[in-house]
């Protein structure tokens, strides 16, 4: 499975496999929109639903083109199944050289199952997002994926993508190739807050660090080792 870190404005150059870009980030921080168009990796760009506002379809693509986007996240509401309509109409406007991606959502984890089999069939979506508030409130995305998967449901001619991650544990539970890629900042968040996750359990209470944490603010050793037990865990599947 591949990793794309989001790390604060100060670590920047700290990577594994992707990066995942966030769209309020690069309004707000000059650093940050400098930085990832020289980047070459597969860029994926956020629609920034999770981090507050989502922007115009119009200026994120403007500013997927800015960024040397390779994927897009289309618009989503969180716990709020979309109409598969919306995204027929969307997606034929949009332009083709971007790969884009659905993120299925409900107000539980059977409502998000059957928005992602309405959502999964639409022309245009090369890649389905899975909304870490299926750990966070259900502690049950991977049960939900595996039984999807069991049953036959999963459509394995489109990538999936964790968004988030709360316990690199989490990973373990999903057969190797089955999930292509997943974003997190939880090793960053785990320096900053100085402490370290336990092998094999779901860490210790910790703070997610701000965009603008100083490195100064963060414990090194702890970032190393996290980023290291990440990497071991996503090389796992």
């Amino acid at each position: 499975m591949k990793v794309c870190l989001i790390p604060p404005i100060c670590m920047l150059n700290k990577k594994m496999d992707m990066d995942f870009v966030l769209a309020q980030r690069v309004i707000q921080y000059p650093k940050y929109r400098n930085h990832y168009p020289r980047q070459n990796t597969f860029k994926i760009l956020d629609n920034g639903v999770y981090e507050g506002e989502m922007m115009d379809m119009e200026d994120i693509v403007e500013m997927a083109g800015e960024m040397l986007a390779d994927e897009v996240i289309l618009p989503d509401y969180i716990m709020k199944r979309m109409d598969p309509i919306f995204y027929k109409d969307l997606i034929p406007s949009l332009p083709e050289h971007f790969n884009y991606m659905v993120v299925p959502q409900g107000r539980d984890p059977l409502e998000w199952r059957h928005s992602y089999k309405e959502l999964v069939r639409i022309d245009g979506v090369s890649s389905i997002g899975i909304p870490i508030w299926l750990y966070k409130e259900y502690n049950a995305r991977s049960t939900v994926v595996l039984h999807m998967y069991r049953k036959g449901e999963l459509d394995m001619s489109k990538q999936h993508h964790l968004l988030g991650l709360d316990s690199y544990w989490e990973l373990i539970n999903y057969p190797p190739g089955l999930i292509r890629s997943v974003d997190t900042s939880m090793p960053f968040s785990m320096s900053y807050s100085h402490i370290e996750s336990p092998m094999y359990a779901d860490p210790d209470e910790h703070q997610r660090v701000p965009v603008d944490a100083s490195i100064e603010s963060l414990d090194l050793q702890v970032l190393e080792n996290e980023i290291k037990m990440l990497r071991t865990v996503s090389k796992l599947v």
